[in-house]
């Protein structure tokens, strides 16, 4: 396991958000840790092998899947609530060149774009 600093950003129509953030690499599992919100104390891991972008706090656990140019199946669990809701995911674009990744998707009609650049 390895540290790195990455540049965050999530672009959707209402705003637009870059963050420096130190995270973890685990080489043997392909994947990309960091925390993402110093109050909620957000979780986020990529997992390069299989394109799952995991997000999670006290409050909700998110789970979404990409496939290039196919739709799939997102889940959102409200864990106050015990409820867990289903959001289509369709991926327009999906880059990786080393740790950096892009992702251009919808969820639902909304469009979102992902970046992890390791600077």
């Amino acid at each position: 396991m390895s540290k790195a600093k990455i540049k965050m950003t999530l672009k959707t129509s209402q705003e637009m958000i870059e963050k420096e953030l130190l995270a973890l690499w685990k080489e043997e599992e392909q994947r990309i840790i960091y925390q993402e919100d110093e109050i909620l104390k957000t979780k986020v891991i990529y997992d390069y092998k299989r394109n799952i972008l995991i997000r999670e706090n006290d409050q909700i656990h998110m789970k979404y899947i990409f496939e290039l140019g196919k739709e799939t199946t997102g889940k959102i669990k409200v864990k106050e609530l015990q409820q867990e809701v289903n959001v289509q995911i369709k991926t327009n674009k999906l880059q990786k060149e080393h740790k950096n990744i892009m992702i251009e998707f919808f969820v639902e009609k909304s469009p979102i774009e992902y970046k992890i650049e390791v600077i």
